[in-house]
């Protein structure tokens, strides 16, 4: 197991911003860093993941819009800030099947 081991986990649009969220807490040591950059997520996502983010442990998200000749990308940071609210990690699928949201 690698329960709190990194300062930092860097995901680059493989899963919903919630799904990511409580994939990387209990990897994540108290003020380590989940840095995700997805393609121009939807409000409902960026929702998701900010409740996710209280319920795993996580500050609020920072978020960074990047603009170039390729489109346009938004890159998340969370700082896992305190214990999550619930046990994780979850039964095997359970993230991605039912993810956290309000």
């Amino acid at each position: 197991s690698h329960r709190g081991e990194f300062s930092v986990v860097v995901a680059r649009a493989v899963a919903h911003l919630s799904t990511l969220v409580e994939y990387a807490s209990p990897l994540l040591k108290k003020d380590g860093l989940l840095i995700v950059s997805k393609g121009v997520p939807t409000a409902d996502e960026v929702s998701d993941g900010s409740y996710a983010a209280q319920v795993c442990g996580f500050d609020t998200p920072t978020r960074y819009d990047l603009f170039n000749n390729n489109g346009a990308r938004a890159i998340f940071v969370f700082k896992k800030s305190h214990k999550p609210s619930m046990k994780l990690p979850r039964a095997v699928g359970m993230a991605k099947k039912h993810p956290i949201s309000k």
